[in-house]
């Protein structure tokens, strides 16, 4: 179930808090969590377009709370803010990605013959 809520992006951020200091140096460490942490936060943002379940909003502001973060709703703001931005940018290129997730969404379904 993890690609359904994003569980893997959690997981990493666990193991990067709980055992990172353990094998990387402090600058490298402030690294890693900051590329995830952004990754993290446009994968939630383009999931508030999707319209999430609470459960969902629910696991990850505890995902990132528990680690002692917190979770950023200015975060998600932005990102979302950003992938807005992108889309119009690019709309070609965010039309393709839609009709992949609806598609994804569809193969999914409850009840589907695509799987």
């Amino acid at each position: 179930m993890s690609t359904d809520r994003g569980t893997r992006l959690g997981g990493w951020l666990r193991l990067l808090v709980t055992h990172g200091p353990d094998y990387v140096t402090r600058h490298e460490l402030e690294i890693l969590m900051e590329r995830h942490l952004a990754g993290y936060y446009r994968y939630l943002a383009k999931n508030l377009f999707l319209k999430r379940d609470e459960d969902f909003w629910r696991y990850h502001r505890r995902e990132l709370t528990d680690t002692g973060l917190g979770f950023s709703r200015t975060r998600v703001t932005r990102a979302a803010l950003a992938t807005l931005w992108s889309a119009a940018l690019h709309p070609r290129m965010a039309v393709d990605k839609l009709m992949k997730v609806r598609h994804r969404w569809i193969a999914n379904a409850p009840g589907s013959r695509e799987r």
